[in-house]
């Protein structure tokens, strides 16, 4: 869920703890030149359009970090016979298995992450934020890989322990919401109106308090009840309600409203994902193809990845797809169109 950027000004030499092979292209194609990615996400075996980078950048997968060389004309290959070795090699290693919305042991994430920050380096991270969670009653993108979902504060406070400080933020729309804070070592750089105002912001929606966290659970009930009303409603009245994508969160919000194949006989995903023919875990729901939501036209379909409606939107109408479609959050919908 997040990216993670080590840099200095100009992006030379920069090292990128958790990058996704697209992600990789655009740092490659932007002219990052002798860039580190060390990749937590993906395999280590390359995708073709790699092969013809104008750049040098290393690739790693956390697991086998130093078991790849850079190539001259950035073709990165295995090669386990010259493996790297030394303290930085291990402190990047440390830092990439460790990252800090999932890592339990902070201490072990961030202190090797200070010995790799040059002097004048820049380290960049992003995550889900915790106001977006808070707002869209986002209690499904909590799980297994994210224990944490920081607020500004907590990353403020986190950073300061080791002589750092948020000089900018920023906020996006990815994932439901996310943040993205600047780090420095402290009076390296002007701190940013944004950081000042984003942190006004959360004292005053209470974001720290309990009597807000109390409303979201409140509110996180209220569309469960709502959804399964609807759902079974539905099954009564002799009518089809199927899913569309299977993120991990969507596990999480079945699980919790308790979701059962006989309401909710399959979910379709993309042709390539790697999930069909697989179940949703804890409720046994079959992923399959979403031609079949094409041929069979079900009256419903939920959009478990809710986040990006608009897109998923987009695309089931133009692939011919009919039913009437259901997001689960922020508040439970029906949607008109």
């Amino acid at each position: 869920m997040a990216g993670w950027v080590l840099c200095h000004p100009g992006h030379e030499g920069a090292i990128d703890l958790d990058l996704g092979h697209g992600q990789m292209l655009q740092i490659v194609e932007g002219g990052v030149a002798g860039a580190e990615v060390v990749d937590g996400e993906t395999h280590p075996d390359l995708p073709k359009p790699l092969q013809d980078v104008r750049y040098p950048v290393r690739l790693g997968h956390h697991v086998a970090l130093g078991d790849l060389e850079r190539q001259p004309a950035g073709l990165h290959a295995p090669a386990p016979e010259r493996r790297t070795n030394g303290r930085r090699q291990m402190r990047i290693k440390e830092v990439a298995g460790r990252q800090i919305h999932r890592e339990v042991d902070l201490q072990s994430a961030v202190s090797p992450l200070v010995e790799l920050l040059q002097r004048d380096g820049i380290f960049i991270t992003e995550s889900q934020y915790l106001l977006d969670v808070l707002e869209k009653n986002q209690f499904d993108g909590i799980y297994h890989e994210h224990i944490r979902t920081y607020s500004l504060k907590s990353l403020v406070m986190l950073v300061d322990y080791y002589g750092l400080e948020v000089f900018d933020v920023e906020r996006g729309e990815r994932y439901g919401g996310n943040i993205r804070a600047y780090v420095a070592r402290k009076g390296l750089y002007p701190v940013e109106a944004a950081v000042g105002e984003l942190l006004a912001l959360e004292e005053s929606v209470g974001l720290h308090t309990t009597k807000v966290w109390e409303g979201f659970r409140e509110r996180v009930y209220q569309n469960r009840d709502k959804f399964m009303e609807f759902a079974y409603r539905v099954h009564r009245e002799g009518q089809s309600l199927v899913g569309n994508s299977c993120p991990g969160r969507g596990a999480t919000l079945l699980n919790f409203y308790g979701v059962t194949p006989e309401l909710m006989p399959y979910i379709g995903e993309l042709s390539t994902s790697l999930k069909l023919g697989l179940y949703v875990p804890g409720k046994h729901i079959p992923v399959v193809d979403n031609r079949r939501i094409v041929e069979e036209q079900p009256d419903y379909l939920v959009l478990l990845a809710w986040h990006y409606t608009e897109p998923i939107v987009q695309r089931l109408r133009a692939e011919g797809v009919r039913a009437r479609l259901v997001s689960p959050l922020p508040e439970f919908m029906v949607l008109s169109e």
